[in-house]
């Protein structure tokens, strides 16, 4: 609730600016008691590596294209192999698919490239993420796909997370 407090807040705090509205009716409330804020974090180099190891290979290159590229989801749901330049060892982005509405080329290992491009090649990244062409869309893989994890290390990953929270 507090999120949507703070939310709401700035978003009459524009209207204000933007002399929409002449007053923000948001400025006062107070936070609710009891209620903590959840603060994000990124995750270590450990937390990386053994989500790497347990994820199945549709979603690991999912993984890699966001930690080495920083790109965003919608950004990730758009790519084909024509966005790959293997020459320049960069990622062509849209116009209309980036936040900043400018076309763009984010920069990415050679080595990488080359994975992903052999994962498009294998057609099966379309069938696979076809779901995920919407933002409200999530990819759903069966649990059973983390069962190759060893020693099931990802539960353990969980746990951990969930205590440094």
């Amino acid at each position: 609730m507090n999120e949507f407090i703070h939310s709401l807040r700035s978003f009459c705090s524009w209207c204000v600016d933007y002399e929409y509205l002449a007053h923000n009716p948001f400025q006062a409330p107070r936070l609710l008691d009891g209620e903590t804020e959840v603060e994000r974090r990124a995750l270590t180099v450990d937390e990386i590596h053994l989500l790497l190891t347990c994820a199945p290979p549709e979603r690991r290159i999912l993984y890699e294209t966001v930690f080495l590229t920083s790109m965003r989801a919608n950004e990730c749901r758009q790519l084909t192999l024509h966005n790959l330049n293997l020459k320049t060892g960069v990622i062509l982005l849209a116009a209309e698919w980036t936040q900043g509405r400018r076309e763009c080329e984010q920069p990415a290992p050679h080595w990488f490239l080359k994975r992903l491009h052999a994962f498009g090649e294998q057609k099966t990244a379309d069938s696979l993420y076809r779901r995920c062409r919407t933002n409200r869309s999530r990819l759903k893989f069966p649990p059973s796909r983390f069962s190759s994890c060893p020693g099931n290390r990802l539960a353990a990953w969980k746990s951990t997370s969930e205590k440094q929270a």
